[in-house]
C-alpha cells in the first residue's frame, strides 16, 4: 500500500518537495493561495537545469477538510503563517506524525502547545534552494540535502526514497547552523535588495558583519562556533555557494508578503535583547 503524505504549504520548497515525494507517495498539498492550488491540480512543474519534471498526480486544496488523513504531515509553510495554519489543522482532528521543515527555531514548542503534548513531532532542515516561477511552477536554484532527525519512524518511512535524505542523531546542530546563516544573510539581502553573493561586498558586507557580531553570542553559548572567524567563514562560504540566489526574505518583502524574521532573529533576540536586532525586526515586519 502506498503511503500518504500531506504537505502543508504551496510555496517554492513545498512545491519542489511535493513533486519529488510524488514519485514515492500519494501526495496532498494544503494551502491558501487559490491560484497556486488550482495550477498544482492541473500539473506541478519542477524546472531542473534545462529540463522539466512534471507531476500530474498531486491533489491540492484550499479546503483542508477535503483531504484524507495521511501517514505523515510535512510542514512547509512560512513561519509567520503557523498560527493561522495550525487553527485550520486543528479542525482536521488528525494525530498523524508531523515533520517540520521550516526556517528558524521554536516551532516544536509552538506546535505542541497548540496541538497536544503527545503529538509526534519531528524536526528537519534542508539546504535545497527553490524559487517559484509562477503558480504551480518551481525552479531548483541549488541542489541540497534533506536532513532529518534520526529515529526509527522517519528512517523506515523514507527508506529507499529520495537519495538526498540524510539522518542525524543530533539534528539540533544542523538546524542551529541554518539559523546562523539565515540570521545574517537573509536580512542583509532583504534590506540591501541584493542576491546572496553580494551580501559580503561593500556596504552590505559591513552590515552583514554587524549583524553577525550582534548574534554571535547566541551561537557561541550553544557551542556552534568557538570563535567569530568560524562564523564569518561560514557566511562567506554560503554566500559564494548560493551567489545567484534571490534570497527568500528579499523575495517575500518585494512581493508584499510577510517574512520569517520573527522565527529567525525574533527567536534569537528573546535572549539577546539587542536594540539593533529589534530595529531590523521592525524594518522587516510587514
Amino acid at each position: 500500500m502506498v503511503k500518504k503524505i500531506v504537505v502543508v504549504g504551496s510555496g517554492a520548497l513545498a512545491t519542489l518537495y511535493a513533486i519529488r515525494f510524488s514519485d514515492y507517495f500519494n501526495v496532498t498539498m494544503l494551502g491558501s493561495w487559490h491560484e497556486g492550488i488550482n495550477a498544482l491540480n492541473k500539473k506541478a512543474i519542477l524546472v531542473e537545469s534545462d529540463s522539466e519534471v512534471i507531476a500530474e498526480n498531486i491533489f491540492a486544496t484550499t479546503n483542508w477538510l477535503d483531504s484524507e488523513k495521511p501517514d505523515l504531515v510535512v510542514w512547509l509553510t512560512k513561519g509567520y503563517k503557523n498560527s493561522n495554519a495550525l487553527k485550520e489543522y486543528l479542525k482536521l482532528n488528525w494525530q498523524s506524525p508531523i515533520l517540520i521543515l521550516q526556517n528558524g527555531s521554536g516551532q516544536k514548542e509552538l506546535f505542541k502547545s497548540v496541538l497536544n503534548a503527545e503529538q509526534n513531532i519531528y524536526l528537519g532542515t534542508t539546504t535545497q534552494g527553490a524559487k517559484l516561477k509562477g503558480p504551480g511552477k518551481v525552479e531548483n536554484t541549488g541542489n541540497g540535502n534533506l536532513i532529518l532527525e534520526s529515529n526509527e519512524f522517519l528512517q523506515s518511512f523514507f527508506e529507499n526514497t529520495l537519495p538526498t535524505i540524510q539522518f542525524e542523531e543530533k539534528i539540533g546542530k544542523s538546524i542551529l547552523k541554518k539559523l546562523a546563516i539565515n540570521a545574517a544573510i537573509n536580512p542583509t539581502a532583504a534590506i540591501f535588495k541584493v542576491k546572496n553573493g553580494e551580501v559580503v561586498n561593500g556596504e552590505a558586507g559591513m552590515y552583514l558583519i554587524k549583524i553577525a557580531k550582534e548574534v554571535f553570542p547566541y551561537f557561541l553559548a550553544r557551542g556552534l562556533f568557538s570563535e567569530f572567524s568560524e562564523y564569518e567563514d561560514l557566511l562567506n562560504k554560503i554566500a559564494k555557494a548560493t551567489s545567484e540566489n534571490v534570497n527568500s526574505m528579499w523575495a517575500d518583502l518585494d512581493s508584499g508578503r510577510g517574512t520569517e524574521i520573527d522565527s529567525i532573529l525574533g527567536v534569537i533576540n528573546k535572549e539577546l535583547k539587542s536594540d539593533f536586532i529589534s530595529e531590523i525586526i521592525k524594518q522587516l515586519t510587514l
